[in-house]
């Protein structure tokens, strides 16, 4: 049986890091530095002035733990605010046709589970319309393994749907217990540009069933752009 590899980044850490912090409530902007050893020397975050700062660097503390196993000293995160964002993007997205925000979404279809001994494989079916895709992957029978495998057979299966393989790449599933009800987050690299790193974060309510809460978590983080990604695809 094929186990899951660990999966090759196209983007430096601080790249990783810095899309991540990007995506968090209230930051306009973030920059990180890293020393000559890898690690991080300084963050650098300018954030909405609606937003307490101390929450703001909580926010940044617990994103980096949740997602790169890093326990960052509060020290390092210096954090600037304004009451606008006063950058524009740099990066705009290309436009999507008006009919493209009626399509259908991809969602959650048969999922089929094996487990015997240390191995376990999984197969996820999305619905797209009428049409279905399917996607497959296997791995260790751990947990780690497990939320990992199951994220890869639904972007296996999404990667059908689009006809190619090489457009997002899974950095990380995990499981986020600090909150009222616990909830998995899914995060990952759209790789189509080499020129511009977009990083997709999707959630969903970590539920009994770990297969579909992550099955749905993985969608969330994909659904939204799926017209763009899927005219990206026929280029």
């Amino acid at each position: 049986m094929d186990h899951q590899q660990p999966v090759a980044h196209a983007y430096p850490l601080e790249e990783r890091y810095r899309n991540l912090i990007n995506n968090l409530s209230g930051v306009f902007s973030a920059k990180v530095t890293m020393d000559e050893k890898g690690e991080i020397r300084e963050i650098h975050v300018l954030a909405d002035s609606a937003r307490n700062v101390k929450q703001v660097v909580r926010d940044v503390r617990s994103a980096l733990f949740s997602f790169f196993d890093l326990d960052i000293d509060h020290r390092l995160i210096s954090v600037a605010q304004m009451k606008e964002n006063p950058i524009s993007s740099p990066d705009p997205e290309p436009d999507i046709d008006i009919d493209d925000i009626h399509l259908p979404r991809l969602r959650c279809g048969r999922v089929m589970q094996s487990r015997e001994e240390d191995s376990y494989s999984i197969t996820v079916t999305l619905k797209y319309g009428d049409l279905s895709f399917d996607g497959s992957a296997s791995s260790y029978n751990t947990e780690k393994q497990r939320h990992l495998c199951i994220a890869q057979a639904v972007l296996a299966a999404v990667n059908h749907f689009l006809g190619r393989d090489d457009l997002f790449s899974l950095m990380a599933v995990k499981r986020i217990t600090s909150m009222p009800i616990p909830i998995c987050m899914v995060l990952m690299e759209f790789t189509g540009d080499p020129n511009n790193s977009i990083v997709l974060v999707g959630a969903a309510e970590m539920g009994a069933d770990e297969a579909f809460s992550i099955e749905r978590a993985t969608l969330d983080a994909i659904n939204r752009k799926i017209p763009l990604y899927a005219k990206m695809a026929t280029e």
